[in-house]
């Protein structure tokens, strides 16, 4: 298998929600982003976002830069607070962190990132961080799209941005009540395809979805060869 095989299998099998296993703060970072949506508010997001700014350990994790692209951009989009008040923060606190620099920018467009064209696995990834910053059935939407990509069988990047959304899927909607909530109502306006691999994914377990990547990657090995 190839080194970009292997990078590509790292952004698939190290997701997002791993973020929650590492304690890089005693305050457990990882958990308080992701419950965000269940209670959001500006002084929270605030918090998070001064946190990342203080771990270098957590600016460093290359796998979870994607997610904390999606989450903050939408979180900075939807607070309330006065904006002079967020600009300061910019012009100072947050002024020499680049991540959340281009954040701020790209939540001033948010409508844009519907529009991303790109099919991969840190895309995945990236919808996954605006959903726990809104809770927004849109996002989670986008991502089940990929599941089209699941019988994939000529490109492997394709493949993966449909084999991650599908893990992901399974896995957050086993410990997420809304977003199972959204994926039944997302199958009810999908096509036959999608609508078949949400009922697949809703009747897995996470191990099992992971277990069929690999005997499928073992495929494409093979024609790889």
């Amino acid at each position: 298998m190839s080194n970009m095989t292997m990078r590509l299998l790292l952004l698939v099998l190290v997701p997002f929600q791993l973020i929650a296993q590492d304690k890089y703060k005693s305050d457990n970072f990882g958990v308080r982003l992701q419950g965000y949506f269940m209670n959001p508010s500006y002084s929270e997001l605030i918090a998070l976002a001064h946190t990342y700014v203080a771990d270098t350990a957590l600016q460093h994790k290359s796998s979870a830069q994607m997610s904390m692209m999606g989450f903050f951009a939408v979180g900075f989009s939807n607070v309330k607070q006065d904006s002079a008040d967020l600009r300061t923060l910019f012009d100072n606190d947050f002024s020499k962190n680049q991540l959340l620099q281009q954040c701020y920018d790209l939540s001033k467009h948010i409508e844009s990132i519907m529009a991303i064209d790109k099919h991969e696995p840190g895309i995945n990834d990236f919808y996954w961080g605006a959903f726990f910053a809104s809770g927004e059935k849109k996002y989670v939407k986008r991502i089940a799209s990929e599941l089209m990509n699941v019988a994939e069988k000529d490109s492997l990047m394709l493949y993966l941005a449909g084999s991650s959304a599908k893990w992901s899927l399974c896995s957050n909607a086993r410990q997420y009540p809304l977003v199972k909530s959204h994926l039944l109502e997302i199958r009810e306006e999908e096509s036959d395809q999608v609508k078949a691999e949400i009922d697949r994914l809703l009747s897995m377990n996470p191990s099992s979805v992971q277990e069929e990547m690999m005997i499928n990657l073992k495929q494409f090995k093979k024609l790889s060869k």
